[in-house]
Formats: C-alpha cells, sequence, structure tokens
C-alpha cells in the first residue's frame, strides 16, 4: 500500500523541493519504490530528476494539480509504489487537491516571519480538510532556535499538528542538489541524512497511526 505524502506551505523558499528529493533518495536508497509528482508550473523537482544519473528504484512524472486526485488513486491501486511524494506550488489556492490527495501533510517552515504567515495561512486550509500534519522546523541554527520555533509552530497549530525534529542550516542541501545529488548520496552515514531519516520514519508513524499525538515528539 501506497504512503501519500504532500509537501505544502503557500511560500516559495520553505524547503519542499529539496526535502521531497531529499526523502525520496532515502527511501530509495533503502529499497523503497518512490514515485515523485511534480505540480510545480516551475518543475524544479522533475528537473532536477530528469539529469540525476542513478535514479535507482525512484520514478518522477509532472502531473496538472486539476488531474493530480485522480492520478494519484490510480497509481496507489497499483501498488506499484511504496511512497508516492507530491510537490507543489507555493500558491494557496491552487494547493487543495494535493492536500486532499495526501495520508499526510508535510509542511517545512523557516525560522521567519514570512514563513510563520504561510504556515498559518496553510494550516488553516489543512485544517479545515482534516488531513494529518506534520511540522518540519527548516534551517534551524540552534537548539534554542529550535525551543523557540516548537513553542512558535505549538501555538500557530494550537497543538494539532505534529512537530517533526527539526532539519538544521546545512548549505550541504541545496549545494548538493546543483550536482543533481540530495544530502542522502554525499554523505549517507552524516548528521544530515540522519535527519532526512528521521523525518522519514516520522511521517511513516503518522500514516500508520503511530505518531497522532498533537505534541512536540522533541519537546
Amino acid at each position: 500500500m501506497s504512503i501519500i505524502i504532500s509537501c505544502v506551505i503557500a511560500k516559495g523558499g520553505a524547503g519542499k523541493t529539496t526535502l521531497a528529493f531529499a526523502l525520496a533518495m532515502h527511501w530509495g536508497a533503502v529499497g523503497r519504490r518512490v514515485l515523485l509528482i511534480d505540480c510545480d508550473p516551475q518543475g524544479t523537482l522533475i528537473n532536477l530528476f530528469a539529469v540525476r544519473e542513478k535514479k535507482g528504484s525512484a520514478e518522477a512524472i509532472c502531473v496538472d494539480l486539476s488531474r493530480l486526485e485522480a492520478r494519484i488513486k490510480r497509481e496507489a491501486a497499483s501498488d506499484v509504489y511504496g511512497v508516492i511524494i507530491v510537490d507543489t506550488p507555493s500558491t494557496l489556492r491552487e494547493i487543495g487537491p494535493a492536500i486532499k490527495a495526501a495520508d499526510v501533510v508535510m509542511m517545512p517552515s523557516q525560522p521567519s516571519g514570512a514563513d510563520f504567515f504561510a504556515f498559518k495561512r496553510t494550516f488553516n486550509v489543512c485544517l479545515k480538510i482534516g488531513i494529518s500534519i506534520v511540522v518540519v522546523p527548516n534551517r534551524v541554527k540552534s537548539r534554542g532556535q529550535h525551543e523557540i520555533l516548537q513553542r512558535t509552530f505549538k501555538a500557530l497549530s494550537e497543538g494539532k499538528a505534529l512537530i517533526a525534529e527539526p532539519i538544521g542550516d546545512r548549505v550541504d542541501h541545496g549545494s548538493y542538489t546543483i550536482g543533481e545529488l540530495s544530502i542522502v548520496d554525499i554523505g549517507p552515514s552524516g548528521k544530515g541524512a540522519f535527519e532526512i531519516a528521521k523525518l522519514a520514519q516520522t511521517l511513516e508513524e503518522v500514516v500508520n497511526g503511530q505518531g497522532q499525538g498533537v505534541e512536540s515528539r522533541t519537546g
């Protein structure tokens, strides 16, 4: 049975595409078959994947948001893929189909006022639809900053989202993708790859009903 994850937040630059790519490479490395669906007109994810040499057990396609729900139902029913990851545009009015089609929504957010505002707007849409939400504090510089983010996201989500362990402020994520690689490719035993593995575990636990508590897992 496929796990369907949509990466959403109504703001560019929060880390949706980079984390989607890294998660796909993680699951591919442990033998899961992964389908990446790029719904963003910019096509960053599909372009990254197209020029990647070692695609492993992952595939990537572009799908218009108007056709997304039907395509996901078809792919999930086929039972070909263990994980389906959807990368979305940064416009709030466009991401409804990706939220509705998912088992869990992953919302990366950086420590900035613009990200907090975008998070709250996106969170409200997710809450109205009724989907499990995993917030990913992204590009976190210190433990102190992470503690502040925990409190901020808990307040903004009114305790109704699961807050994942943080992703550090690593230039590696962005610099490696220039070479069509992820942090998992470069340092599979490093801290960055460990953070991605923990995020993957958290997402799977939520989908499997083992991580539905509203409190932060790291508090």
